[in-house]
């Protein structure tokens, strides 16, 4: 199915109410609004030629990434199970099915599916030439 870049943009930005669509009407659900991470740390958009990347990530459940970071602004939204985020220094949250996160910006962290298999999407506001992801060790993430 494919949406035009002007309904996604309304969908994206508009709080709950229908929206009309060449004749009918489309309910929308305002899943997260904040200048803010999960754990409450600040994001900023890059410079240059931005890039937007879109994912869908499953993870079976007890499989989890490796540890990562992320250089840039990055959305995600939970399609189905239980995420469990931890980050380097020890913090945690949970995201439940439906629910919607800020990631941390510039912060070793690592996910994991708990209580069933995950399936999320995940947005990326990059630049072109920017890595959406960096693996622990590598330069640009402690």
């Amino acid at each position: 199915m494919r949406f035009s870049s002007t309904i996604f943009g309304l969908v994206l930005l508009l709080p709950i109410f229908a929206v009309p669509i060449t004749g009918a009407t489309a309910e929308v659900e305002l899943l997260l609004k904040s200048g803010k991470s999960w754990d409450g740390g600040s994001f900023q958009y890059p410079s240059g030629d931005l890039e937007v990347s879109i994912f869908r990530i499953r993870l079976e459940e007890g499989q989890e990434t490796s540890f990562h970071c992320h250089p840039i602004p990055t959305f995600g939204s939970l399609l189905k199970g239980t995420l469990e985020v931890k980050t380097g220094n020890g913090q945690t949250t949970v995201i439940d099915e439906r629910q919607a996160a800020i990631e941390v910006t510039d912060t070793l962290h690592r996910g994991e599916a708990i209580a069933g298999p995950v399936e999320m999407l995940v947005f990326y506001a990059g630049a072109r030439d920017l890595e959406n992801s960096i693996p622990k060790g590598k330069a640009g993430c402690s």
